[in-house]
């Protein structure tokens, strides 16, 4: 299928300087996600932002007709993101896909950007994905349900979470990473904004800050975060990226501006490698996840989550503080 959306191509590589690869692929299974969800929801099972954001998707020859045929078997419970759609639709993936994935090229050429995608990521990843993104969701939502007005999202890279969200006036959204990361999304996520206002009525805050040294906690008081208010922190790939003595010395910062009723969600990644017998490997250290919420005061009603992929496993783990 021929594609029809025309626009000025931004560089994936570019993108992948700020939020590195794994969250640039993972936007784009949240682009795919947003295609299946459309191709098997009836309008009458839209809500209204869903409704006006499809008609918008179809004017700018943002959805391709998916094969019934597609070899890879799909998710059966999709996400909604219109502004991956339109940031994945709106790069030139072709050069990136040619070193990616190059004995698909020649079929890719004529393709639309999201069905390339399809080949190139594959199921696994794929449900993957959706699985956090839905249940990070259904975890905001329960907490705005039981009265949480703050979320805290360290290292936030692209997460639309603070435009696609219902919450009311209320309720307040903090995207902390650093300056760069912000002023490039905000960027690349112009247009997108501007053709699919947010659904709720939160208000969303962006902190431009170190998340290595612990100069952001102040950086957060002062943007009017409320630590006698409960909280939910949300940690879904920072921990990747920090060394055991920072991860601690955050989670012991988090404790000390975290009221009760405060919720703690963090994503840990474990190599199946690594859960093979190897007394004598000492070259992979992770933090024990419960010791970890239960030291810094979020050691009540922790549940966990796993998620298989193809070489890791990963932990979805979630505490209250009482």
């Amino acid at each position: 299928m021929k594609k029809n959306f025309k626009c000025d191509k931004e560089n994936p590589n570019k993108i992948i300087q700020f939020i590195g690869e794994p969250e640039f692929l993972d936007i784009a299974c949240q682009s795919i996600s947003t295609i299946i969800y459309i191709s098997t929801n009836e309008n009458e099972k839209l809500n209204s932002f869903e409704k006006r954001s499809k008609q918008t998707l179809h004017r700018k020859g943002l959805i391709p007709i998916l094969d019934s045929n597609n070899r890879i078997k799909f998710p059966t419970q999709n996400i909604f993101d219109p502004y991956s759609l339109f940031l994945i639709s709106s790069l030139d993936s072709k050069s990136y896909q040619s070193n990616l994935y190059k004995e698909k090229v020649d079929k890719q050429l004529d393709y639309h950007p999201i069905l390339s995608w399809i080949d190139v990521l594959g199921a696994t990843r794929l449900s993957s994905v959706v699985y956090k993104i839905n249940l990070i969701d259904s975890l905001f939502i329960q907490s705005f349900k039981q009265g949480i007005k703050q979320y805290v999202h360290l290292g936030s890279g692209f997460s639309t979470r603070g435009q696609r969200m219902n919450f009311d006036s209320t309720c307040t959204f903090y995207e902390l990473d650093l300056p760069s990361t912000l002023t490039y999304k905000n960027k690349v996520f112009h247009k997108a904004n501007i053709e699919f206002p947010n659904y709720g009525d939160q208000k969303l805050i962006q902190i431009s800050c170190n998340l290595f040294n612990t100069k952001w906690i102040d950086q957060l008081v002062d943007s009017d975060f409320n630590p006698n208010l409960p909280t939910f922190w949300l940690v879904d790939g920072l921990f990747f990226n920090l060394d055991f003595s920072t991860i601690m010395e955050m989670g012991s910062l988090i404790n000390s501006i975290s009221c009760q009723k405060s919720k703690f969600f963090i994503q840990t990644l474990f190599n199946r490698n690594c859960l093979l017998e190897t007394p004598n490997d000492d070259k992979y250290q992770a933090i024990n996840v419960i010791d970890f919420l239960t030291s810094n005061g979020f050691g009540s009603n922790i549940q966990e989550f796993s998620e298989n992929g193809n070489d890791n496993i990963y932990l979805y783990s979630t505490g209250n503080k009482t």
